[in-house]
């Protein structure tokens, strides 16, 4: 079987998660859920995108490819299909490696906005005094 055949593919992929997140490959379903069934989190899907990049080749993924991963499947189909465009140019600047990471992290780590300390304006020379 050559390394290009799709199930060869897919067993690379499943061994990359496998062995990325300590988990054994007998659980890796395709309808297998990253976060309810194998208790991974945003953070660990943008890490298996990003070894999906630097061990396997795949084009660089971007953050709508990383917010439509929810199952094993899901994350087999997007990296075949980055192996399979990996020919395309795609646009890369310094910090791309890390955006799907730093976003999950932003995501992971929310908080509810707080309104801005501020000091009072100060009142202009020219304006009228209230009555």
């Amino acid at each position: 079987m050559s390394p290009d055949h799709p199930a060869a593919l897919t067993e690379k992929i499943l061994h990359l998660i496998a062995e990325e997140m300590a988990i054994e490959e007998a659980e890796l379903s395709p309808n297998a859920s990253f976060t309810e069934d194998l208790n991974l989190d945003e953070i660990d899907i943008a890490e298996l995108l990003m070894q999906a990049e630097q061990q396997l080749g795949a084009r660089e993924f971007s953050d709508a490819d990383w917010e439509q991963i929810r199952t094993v499947g899901d994350f087999i189909q997007i990296v075949e299909q980055h192996l399979e465009r990996k020919g395309k140019p795609a646009a890369k600047d310094k910090n791309s490696k890390n955006q799907a990471k730093a976003k999950a992290a932003a995501n992971h780590k929310k908080k509810p906005a707080e309104k801005p300390k501020t000091k009072p304006a100060a009142k202009a020379k020219n304006s009228k005094a209230k009555k």
